[in-house]
């Protein structure tokens, strides 16, 4: 192989990697769509649901129920009540920073911590340490509560094996992988609930540059107040 050669094959590896480090620099600034998770919020939901059924309920159905509450507020107000992300597991979908505080895995110890104070599980159900705490709810809107009640009434007497079902259905469920899934966990992106919810592609991207601007603002005053 002559000279010409191998400086032709270099510069083509070269421009190759500065399309791949170009390619890498458009998805991180494209980014997914989230929402900000709110521990201390979260903490006082499932400590609402939990008092509502008694101090106790399987962990596998309250993801259930929290994963169908998000979806039916984010179709109405464009908005989740959690604030966390999803993943499709073959038992449906999942709410990751929930999923792994109910496991005692969370990766930031004063999440756990907070979460671990408050409640404690139990073979396959997750209980209150004090049933008759005095959490408030002031971090949840009106709206909110009214959907969760409305998903808790709904589903009280089926137990999680029905909700595992119920979010493997096809038609009310299409986002949810859970065929793909088998024994890992895979991605579930809000912008796939979205479309799944009918919403377009410009009106994703204009609830993404909105929900971006929120999280900067909470973060901000967040950041002022502390």
């Amino acid at each position: 192989m002559t000279l010409r050669n191998i400086l032709t094959k270099l510069r083509t590896y070269i421009q190759c990697l500065i399309n791949i480090i170009h390619f890498c620099n458009v998805l991180k600034g494209a980014g997914m769509l989230s929402f900000r998770f709110d521990i201390k919020k979260i903490i006082q939901i499932v400590n609402y649901l939990l008092k509502i059924n008694g101090g106790s309920i399987n962990y596998t159905k309250l993801v259930k129920l929290l994963y169908i509450a998000d979806k039916e507020f984010l179709r109405k107000w464009d908005y989740t009540i959690t604030g966390d992300s999803y993943a499709s597991l073959y038992r449906g979908p999942i709410l990751s920073e929930v999923y792994d505080l109910l496991k005692g895995k969370n990766e930031d110890e004063i999440k756990q911590l907070y979460w671990d104070n408050l409640f404690y599980t139990a073979g396959y159900d997750l209980h209150l340490v004090q049933k008759n705490n005095n959490l408030p709810i002031d971090r949840l809107c009106d709206a909110e509560i009214e959907t969760l009640v409305k998903v808790d009434t709904e589903f009280k007497d089926k137990d999680y094996s029905y909700l595992i079902e119920h979010t493997h259905d096809k038609n009310l469920f299409p986002e949810v992988k859970w065929e793909e899934a088998k024994d890992s966990s895979i991605n579930l992106p809000v912008e796939d609930i979205l479309i799944a919810l009918g919403r377009t592609d410009v009106e994703i991207k204009n609830l993404k540059e909105e929900i971006e601007l929120q999280n900067k603002e909470s973060e901000f005053f967040s950041e002022c107040c502390s």
